[in-house]
C-alpha cells in the first residue's frame, strides 16, 4: 500500500469511528426555574486513552461544546468548564446574545409542539460567526437548552449547528433536581478567559 493511500485510509477510519462515537454520545440537561446544568452522560469505551482523546477532539470540532455548562437563569449568566492542555478552567460570563428570530415553522418533538428560531453567535475559539437553527417548546417555559443555547420563550430541545444536530430524546421529571454550582471564588472572569484564548491562538499561529 502506498504511504499516502495508507494515511488516507487511516484518516477515513478515524473519521468513521469519530462519527460513531458522536452518534453514541448522550448528554443530560437538569433544569429548574432558576438554573440548569448541561453535561456529557456517557461515552464509548476504547482500548486506549489516546484513541479516546483523538475521537473526543474530533467530535468537539463538530460541536465545540463546553465540558459542562451551568446556566443561571435569573442572573442571565452562565458558568462553563473547559480543558486546555490538561488544565481545567472554570469561567463565568454573561449569557450569549443569539439575536433570535422566531419563525412560523412548527413540528412535534416528544409529543409536544415545537417552534423554530434562527440565531447566530460569535465563537471565540474559531473567531467565526456561527449560524444556529433551534427548536423550542413554549409549553415548557424555561429559557434554557443544551450547552450555551438559551434565551427563547421555552425549553430548547433541538439545535442544528453547521456540522451536527443535537436532539432531546426524552424529558423526565426528577424528584431531586438539586444543581450544585462550582465555587464562584475560583472562577475566571470572561476578560481573563479571552486573554487566555488570544495567547493560545497566538502560540498556535507561531507554531
Amino acid at each position: 500500500m502506498e504511504p499516502l493511500e495508507g494515511q488516507r485510509k487511516s484518516y477515513q477510519d478515524i473519521m468513521r469511528k469519530s462519527i460513531e462515537y458522536a452518534e453514541n454520545l448522550e448528554y443530560i440537561l437538569l433544569f429548574n426555574q432558576k438554573k440548569s446544568h448541561f453535561s456529557q452522560k456517557k461515552v464509548l469505551q476504547f482500548d486506549n486513552s489516546y484513541m479516546k482523546d483523538v475521537h473526543e477532539s474530533t467530535v468537539k470540532s463538530f460541536t465545540n461544546f463546553y465540558d459542562e455548562i451551568f446556566l443561571l437563569i435569573e442572573e442571565d449568566s452562565l458558568i462553563f468548564k473547559r480543558n486546555f492542555f490538561n488544565i481545567n478552567y472554570q469561567v463565568k460570563r454573561d449569557n450569549y446574545d443569539f439575536d433570535w428570530e422566531i419563525e412560523n415553522d412548527t413540528k412535534t418533538i416528544l409529543n409536544l409542539k415545537a417552534y423554530m428560531a434562527n440565531g447566530k453567535y460569535h465563537d471565540l475559539i474559531t473567531d467565526k460567526s456561527i449560524d444556529i437553527e433551534a427548536w423550542f417548546i413554549p409549553s415548557i417555559p424555561i429559557k434554557t437548552g443544551p450547552d450555551i443555547f438559551s434565551g427563547l420563550p421555552g425549553l430548547i430541545v433541538e439545535v442544528h449547528l453547521p456540522k451536527v444536530i443535537i436532539k432531546a430524546i426524552k424529558i423526565d421529571e426528577v424528584t431531586n433536581d438539586s444543581i450544585k454550582l462550582p465555587d464562584q471564588e475560583v472562577l475566571m472572569n470572561y476578560s481573563e478567559y479571552k486573554s487566555l484564548i488570544m495567547r493560545l491562538n497566538k502560540k498556535v499561529k507561531e507554531f
